[in-house]
């Protein structure tokens, strides 16, 4: 059954300059959700449906070609990279427990990040599809880091450098169908800043609510928002990063999830925000840059090496 304690918050307030008393209470059910769940969704978020619709299509469109159409767009056996990545090469499990022996996820990706944006010639309209998505990916951020801001008594505008222009990846997520289901995506955190997953309605994610995994489903025309590592850093532990996996469903039953992995830039040093500091919670973490924190995360899943740009924030 689906997790009924994931709460489901409307941020219409910050998309239309809502009252001051609506943002007031949703930074309150944020704060809460992110305190004890590090999971939340939300609604009333202003991305156009047309925008998500576009790119869910398109991403089957290309999933659905032949191997080699889609292996066109392969440019390392490594998923950090970027690009197509076919199975049998990702063990997202592995960022937890490091255990070599963990089987490969069931699961194709196309990656599209700051150092790699790849198009398949097969499908010359991609292009545009993907710009529009990642553009209404972006607005939403900065939506959510006004109420991070509000939430951790920070000025308004204190993510706007560190993620200028950010280290921001959009990822496709395939999971063929099954004739005998098995595991599809290891239990793990995510790494670094929110994710914003939109998927196609079909069940499979699974979120570790005390010792138990319990299944999560969106509502239509929401997304599910989770906390990544760095931010639960960030945050003196304040916030949570919560475990979660996909696990099989139906027999023959293909899945989509449309996965927008937000963080600062890599050459940020960012060190543990003031605010999250108190007598009781002292800090806990000593500075370190974000591109060094994602490195260490990405090449715990893979057997190759990471190499990242610095994709530095811009002079001041």
């Amino acid at each position: 059954m689906a997790v009924q304690c994931i709460p489901v918050i409307s941020i219409g307030s910050f998309v239309t300059s809502g009252k001051e008393e609506e943002q007031k209470v949703c930074v309150k059910q944020f704060d809460e959700a992110c305190k004890k769940y590090g999971f939340l969704i939300i609604k009333d978020h202003g991305v156009d449906k047309e925008t998500i619709s576009n790119m869910e299509k398109m991403a089957l469109k290309f999933f659905h070609q032949p191997t080699e159409t889609k292996m066109e767009c392969n440019v390392s056996k490594t998923y950090g990279v970027g690009g197509y990545l076919p199975q049998g090469f990702e063990k997202v499990s592995q960022s937890l427990t490091k255990n070599k022996e963990s089987k490969p996820d069931a699961v194709e990706s196309f990656v599209f990040n700051p150092n790699v944006h790849k198009y398949p010639s097969a499908i010359p309209e991609f292009q545009s599809v993907v710009d529009e998505y990642e553009d209404a990916m972006h607005l939403l951020l900065t939506r959510l880091h006004r109420i991070c801001a509000k939430a951790l008594k920070l000025k308004d505008d204190f993510f706007t450098y560190p993620y200028s222009p950010g280290w921001n990846v959009l990822r496709l997520a395939y999971y063929p169908a099954q004739e005998k289901p098995k595991m599809r995506y290891g239990a793990h955190t995510d790494y670094t800043g929110f994710t914003i997953l939109k998927t196609d309605g079909n069940k499979g994610l699974q979120v570790l609510i005390g010792e138990k995994f319990e299944d999560v489903v969106s509502p239509p025309d929401c997304f599910i928002i989770n906390l990544g590592d760095f931010l639960e850093r960030w945050t003196n532990d304040l916030w949570k990063s919560n475990v979660h996996r996909v696990v099989p469903q139906a027999a023959n039953t293909e899945r989509l999830s449309l996965v927008y992995f937000t963080g600062p830039n890599n050459d940020i040093l960012t060190q543990v925000i003031p605010s999250c500091i108190t007598k009781e919670n002292p800090c806990k973490y000593e500075p370190i840059t974000a591109g060094e924190y994602l490195k260490m995360k990405l090449e715990r899943t893979t057997e190759g090496k990471i190499a990242l740009s610095k994709s530095k924030a811009p002079e001041q």
